[in-house]
């Protein structure tokens, strides 16, 4: 079903991109993203910013073809996993933020925090 609906995007001219969800989700949509990305070049994953894995997942998915989605990560986690709001967070997103942009990546930075956005306007990132 997954690769029917990464087709028929394709085939339509859209963009297939992947949510995230929970952290104990995170692997297996990552390992779903990569085998996608592999054959269609339309499809594009959702990133959280607050787990702690997530420096790691941008660098795992820069190398793959399609969009990234980075988001703070709206999924309640306790602190082994993921940052709580902070100010380390925001630093953290947009660390990640500039990781993607410097890749030249295709990339939806998409937050409603103002603090990020007024950044992100201050180094000229185009959301």
């Amino acid at each position: 079903m997954r690769e029917e609906l990464a087709e028929r995007a394709g085939h339509s001219g859209q963009y297939l991109m992947i949510s995230m969800e929970e952290s104990t989700k995170t692997e297996a949509i990552i390992s779903m993203y990569e085998r996608l990305a592999q054959r269609h070049e339309n499809v594009g994953i959702t990133i959280q910013a607050h787990l702690h894995r997530s420096l790691d997942d941008v660098k795992r998915v820069l190398g793959l073809p399609g969009k990234i989605r980075l988001v703070k990560g709206a999924f309640k986690e306790p602190q082994e996993i993921a940052l709580a709001r902070s100010v380390e967070l925001n630093e953290r997103y947009l660390e990640l933020a500039d990781m993607c942009v410097l890749a030249g990546r295709e990339c939806s930075l998409a937050t409603h925090d103002q603090v990020i956005v007024d950044e992100l306007v201050r180094r000229d990132f185009r959301m």
